[in-house]
């Protein structure tokens, strides 16, 4: 394999690429207009309420409830009341589905009517910024109104929000979405792009002319190798 002929066919292979509109669209731009299309579709939640796992030990007082319901009417958080261990609320979380969760600790109602300082304990998943941000959001407006119904002149705001995070990560469908469409790009573009270089270089009769040059079959299929090699490390590195 001689070295300066696979440099020479390699740059030509680059310059007839680098010069096909329709092979540069569909290796680095369509994929990425997949990825956009399918992100606005897979990757938001629109106008849903996050859903928010609540662990109440607080046994139900009314005050818990009050707070509890207060935070269901913001519209932005979806309630679903849960038994889990306070221990391992984090972890039941990420193994139940939820990315989002709160739980009213014991004494709540007590500590509220005597302003003494409680916080609520609020779990988050760290890779749903967007369930993060609103669940946030809501406790925060519901502690804030709390604080206010509560507020005397010499007493400091009530209650609190502590910040913890879910125990595993939870994986939606933009998760599988980017990997799947890189693979898939990886796959396809040097398969179907080899099957059309083959066919129209034995159509056209450029075969035929190649086995006249001193260029052998394998520094030609070497040559496309490598630009097919980096042509997929950039698209993965644009993707």
């Amino acid at each position: 394999m001689n070295g300066r002929r696979l440099w020479g066919d390699f740059t030509v292979v680059v310059r007839s690429y680098l010069r096909n509109p329709v092979a540069m669209f569909f290796s680095l731009i369509f994929p990425i207009i997949l990825i956009a299309l399918f992100g606005a579709i897979l990757g938001g939640n629109g106008t849903a309420a996050t859903p928010l796992a609540v662990l109440n030990l607080d046994h139900n007082s009314p005050a818990s409830q009050q707070f509890l319901a207060a935070l269901n009417n913001t519209s932005l958080v979806q309630i679903t009341m849960v038994n889990y261990s306070a221990a391992d609320f984090g972890s039941a979380l990420g193994n139940n589905g939820y990315s989002a969760g709160l739980i009213v600790p014991d004494g709540f109602a007590a500590s509220y009517a005597n302003h003494s300082a409680v916080n609520v304990v609020l779990f988050t998943n760290p890779q749903d910024a967007a369930g993060a941000g609103v669940a946030y959001q809501a406790v925060e407006s519901v502690t804030t109104y709390f604080n206010l119904h509560a507020a005397c002149a010499a007493c400091a705001p009530i209650v609190g929000i502590t910040s913890e995070n879910v125990g595993r990560r939870i994986y939606t469908e933009i998760d599988y979405l980017i990997p799947g469409l890189i693979g898939f790009t990886i796959l396809t573009s040097p398969m179907f792009s080899m099957v059309d270089v083959a066919s129209s270089y034995r159509k056209d009769g450029i075969f035929r002319e190649l086995s006249l040059t001193p260029l052998t079959k394998s520094e030609w299929l070497t040559s496309r190798i490598l630009w097919y090699v980096i042509l997929t490390f950039l698209s993965a590195g644009i993707m």
